[in-house]
């Protein structure tokens, strides 16, 4: 706890020294031994949907009537601090450090321990590493219980009440050597192997893999070959008796991917997306606990899910947003899985048709090789790609749908369908001044006006106001479109190729996204993300207003490779006539790379220009959310702390408050500098703490439990802690 007296010393407006420091925080209490009618009677309760200040572990009783049932990762009801918690028993022995008297566990709500050792262990590493409680970890990893779902599983299968195998359990080996001395794979698929053979090393994963072992890797896949791959690796680590999890974007990839895997391993696989229906969500989660789904394949939230003898955790599209936690703890499901590898002794297999900017940063550490087919192949393999300005003749170049994306389209379609990739959905989802040129906003609430069908009377997109628009810059009243969507896009294209069928598809089409579409000849209008597969593939595709798939921020070239990267990998190789053209402004180096499915070499490209600026993942950011006010009471306590723990490192004067929250770079500790700050939502601002990697845990260690401290005297209001923000 925290002396009234000491807190009562610093001022608001002051730092402290870091020998003001000691009395923030609890003198180390000893463990004494606790005598009673059960075997360990002491069981450490980790609670779950607690705040901050209760990010610990609290000792309690085990009753003699829930002895049999309080096993170590079950689920119990506890009195804490007046009221009713749950949480899981993390351990039972008979030490406590608790210098008052230990109060029994209330209930067992489920003897089931459905809170596995390893999954404990990730969790704790990872609250630490994001400044996050282990309680946030703990809502993702183990789903509210669902007592029919329950009762279901036991009586169809028993209970499980011992964990899974230890990690060093010795595996069965289905390898076999032949003649030569090389292990020789004993699963049947001799064409999903051959998969794996265009890349350098890829047999030596998979057969590594055969025989048991943990190998990491990221993979360059070439185009339209992920899932073919991904099942390959899975069938190698099921031959070793080993498990596997496979981490995919979104649940509508998840179902398409299962449907597939399904053919080859039957009912052994099991699909974990966070939209399920509760009652559905743990039942799938108490086969995966309990062993019968030994291949789970699912979302985000899959990153978490309690394998069986895991062997082998796939990634697909790492840098997907949808893979980032929208709340605490902000994980990456590459960074969990890269996590769990490493203490689960499992192989890692980064798997996209892009490299991400952090997957080429494990190949630079050298601790995730790269695995990529040679130049000769990807060659062959990949679509020609171009754009407009490569065209001699050309005259619109910029132009939204030039001369020669014309003739491109009409030649693909005398071969196959043809996919139209457009950056927005909707008729003309974004509108401007046609006098001042200036983006038409809502006056009532600032959301972008739109034109949601032909003749339609502008509207917000964000509160739908319908009253007539005036511009507040010059008090024009006349608009022009400023970008097009797929629905009018659908309709010129209608137009200029009279007599062709037009598909659209999207989360705003009529019939919703298209999983697969024949190999017609068709033109597919399609958003990023609801690209279908073609049948044969795409004898063409055509990306328009390029540009704008950049997005903003520091990830805006690697957003714009992976969307264009998915649109090649649907296209026909150049050897079978793919063609695939950005019109409307791609970057030269980006088409380049595309062009040679190079993007490894583009990848690591973008890290060593963030190394040099000191970005993530090339150091290590963390940005704090907040008032001004609760903001300086936190950094004082913090700054104080991490002064204290650099007891050896010279001094670093200590900032004043205007210079504190003054604009730029400056020294906060050593080792550590203060950047901003920068405007937040709802009056706030938000500062960023720049550190290298080697300090990168110590201050996200130390930033964590000054907020516990922060967080339990009440000392503000809540603050938003986010390793390596997206910027």
């Amino acid at each position: 706890m925290v002396y009234p007296d000491a807190m009562d010393q610093l001022e608001l407006g002051e730092l402290p020294e870091a020998t003001t420091q000691d009395a923030l925080f609890a003198p180390v209490r000893l463990a004494h031994a606790v005598r009673a009618d059960v075997a360990r009677p002491v069981a450490h309760v980790c609670l779950e949907n607690v705040g901050p200040q209760l990010d610990r572990v609290f000792d309690y009783l085990v009753p003699p009537a829930l002895d049999a049932q309080a096993s170590v990762g079950s689920r119990v009801a506890v009195p804490i601090s007046g009221r009713k918690a749950t949480g899981f028993v993390v351990a039972r022995d008979d030490q406590t450090t608790t210098g008052s008297r230990l109060r029994p566990i209330l209930r067992v709500i489920s003897p089931l321990p459905v809170l596995a050792a390893e999954i404990y262990q990730i969790a704790a590493r990872i609250a630490e590493r994001n400044c996050s409680s282990v309680a946030d970890i703990l809502r993702l990893a183990i789903p509210p219980r669902h007592a029919r779902a329950e009762r279901e599983y036991v009586s169809h299968y028993g209970p499980f009440m011992a964990g899974p195998e230890p990690l060093d359990a010795p595996l069965e080996q289905s390898v076999r050597a032949d003649s030569g001395g090389e292990p020789a794979l004993e699963f049947p698929e001799g064409q999903a192997a051959a998969t794996w053979m265009p890349y350098t090393g890829g047999a030596a994963f998979l057969a590594r893999l055969a025989r048991g072992e943990s190998p990491h890797a990221v993979c360059h896949a070439l185009p339209g070959s992920v899932v073919e791959l991904a099942l390959a690796a899975c069938a190698a680590t099921r031959a070793s008796g080993r498990g596997v999890l496979i981490v995919v974007p979104t649940s509508r990839i998840a179902r398409s991917m299962a449907e597939i895997f399904a053919q080859r391993f039957g009912d052994s696989i099991e699909i974990l997306v966070g939209e399920a229906a509760p009652e559905s969500r743990y039942r799938s989660f108490l086969r995966v606990r309990g062993g019968q789904a030994p291949i789970v394949i699912g979302t985000r939230a899959a990153a978490w899910a309690p394998v069986s003898r895991l062997g082998l955790v796939i990634v697909i599209d790492d840098a997907a947003p949808t893979l980032r936690e929208i709340r605490s703890p902000y994980a990456e499901a590459r960074d969990v899985l890269a996590a769990r590898a490493a203490l689960q002794k499992s192989g890692l297999l980064v798997l996209s048709h892009y490299v991400s900017v952090p997957a080429a940063a494990l190949i630079a550490s050298g601790w995730a090789p790269l695995l990529e087919a040679t130049p000769s192949v990807r060659a062959v393999k990949a679509a020609r790609v171009t754009s407009p300005e490569q065209w001699v003749r050309e005259g619109t170049p910029w132009s939204r749908i030039p001369d020669s994306a014309f003739t491109m389209v009409r030649d693909s379609l005398t071969r196959g369908p043809v996919l139209l990739v457009v950056p927005r959905a909707g008729y003309i989802p974004v509108v401007a001044c046609a006098q001042c040129q200036r983006p038409a906003v809502c006056a009532d609430c600032g959301g972008e006006m739109q034109i949601s069908a032909p003749g339609a009377t502008p509207a917000c997109s964000r509160c739908g106001s319908l009253r007539p628009w005036r511009c507040s810059h010059c008090h024009g009243t006349q608009m022009k479109a400023l970008r097009i969507g797929s629905h009018r896009t659908a309709e010129e294209i209608g137009r200029a190729f009279p007599g062709v069928g037009v598909v659209i598809s999207g989360s705003q089409a009529a019939e919703g996204i298209s999983v697969t579409v024949s190999s017609r000849p068709r033109i597919i209008v399609a958003t990023p993300g609801a690209e279908p597969w073609a049948d044969g593939g795409f004898a063409g595709a055509l990306v328009l207003d390029s540009r704008y798939l950049r997005g903003q921020g520091m990830d805006a070239d690697i957003a714009f490779v992976r969307h264009a990267s998915a649109v090649v990998a649907r296209v026909r190789p150049a050897e079978h006539g793919g063609h695939v053209m950005f019109a409307g402004g791609i970057d030269p180096e980006a088409l380049h790379a595309l062009a040679h499915w190079d993007l490894a070499h583009y990848a690591a490209t973008i890290l060593r220009e963030r190394t040099a600026l000191a970005l993530p993942p090339a150091a290590r950011w963390l940005a704090v959310t907040g008032s001004q006010g609760d903001m300086h009471r936190y950094l004082r306590i913090l700054r104080g702390e991490l002064l204290r723990s650099f007891n050896e490192a010279p001094e670093v004067p200590i900032p004043h408050e205007e210079t504190l929250f003054a604009t730029g770079v400056r020294p906060f500790a050593p080792g550590i500098d203060l950047l901003g700050p920068v405007p937040a939502p709802r009056e706030e601002i938000t500062l960023f703490f720049r550190t290298a990697i080697t300090h990168g845990r110590a201050l996200t260690r130390i930033a964590r439990n000054v907020y516990r401290l922060y967080t339990a005297e009440n000392l503000g209001a809540t603050l938003r802690l986010e390793v390596d923000p997206r910027m």
